[in-house]
């Protein structure tokens, strides 16, 4: 009669200890297999070419700058995403239709079946792009920018007042996210500009040790 009792205690243990790992294990840096912790304070020459992990406070020197719109960040890096409001072709068989939508990059409605009234822009003024501070390092390692693109994103409100004054003037805001035209009655052609940036803060990264360098693992 007492079995069920000592098995409930036995599971009940287990699920605890399992509880426990769960709540642990994010806590643990993540590292590349068979990469070796470093301090990158002091990197080893002896480590050249070998991928590593390490933790440490990012240091941004220098700001990461959109110049073409005037958006800035002391982040180690800004993003810019664009969108355009443009026609769009859904076929099913022999039978289409149209809508308008936010769309990333340009559609060429010339390649539409029914391209007569459904004419998008031929291309955006402005794309997606990434721009990065001058340097960012963790301890005495500069982290080259194919590597902090890995780093996690949030947003970044956009004003009126960064841009310049020729695009301010066409230009407006709405929760940090700037339009061309009216965000409430879009027209095709109509942008929508987003920011984000890279996270700052004590981060863990892996890559390759190349002379003063943090590199990206093939």
């Amino acid at each position: 009669m007492k079995r069920p009792l000592v098995l409930g205690l036995a599971l009940a243990a287990i699920a605890a200890g399992a509880g426990w790992w769960l709540l642990r294990t994010p806590e643990a840096p993540p590292s590349a297999p068979g990469s070796i912790a470093i301090d990158p304070a002091h990197p080893d020459p002896a480590d050249e070419g070998r991928t590593v992990s390490l933790t440490g406070e990012l240091v941004v020197e220098g700001a990461a700058h959109d110049d073409p719109l005037g958006i800035g960040t002391r982040a180690p890096g800004l993003l810019r995403e664009v969108a355009m409001y443009q026609w769009r072709e859904h076929c099913d068989g022999d039978r289409c239709r149209y809508d308008t939508g936010w769309e990333d990059g340009a559609i060429d409605s010339a390649a539409f079946r029914q391209p007569e009234g459904h004419a998008n822009p031929g291309e955006q003024p402005f794309d997606d792009a990434a721009f990065y501070a001058d340097r960012v390092r963790i301890g005495a390692l500069t982290v080259v920018p194919a590597l902090l693109r890995t780093l996690p994103t949030e947003p970044l409100p956009a004003t009126l007042g960064q841009l310049p004054p020729n695009l301010a003037a066409s230009f407006s805001e709405r929760d940090g996210v700037l339009y061309s035209g009216d965000p409430d009655a879009p027209a095709v052609g109509d942008l929508r500009i987003r920011y984000r940036q890279l996270q700052a803060g004590t981060v863990t990264l892996s890559g390759l040790q190349r002379g003063s360098e943090l590199q990206p693992i093939p």
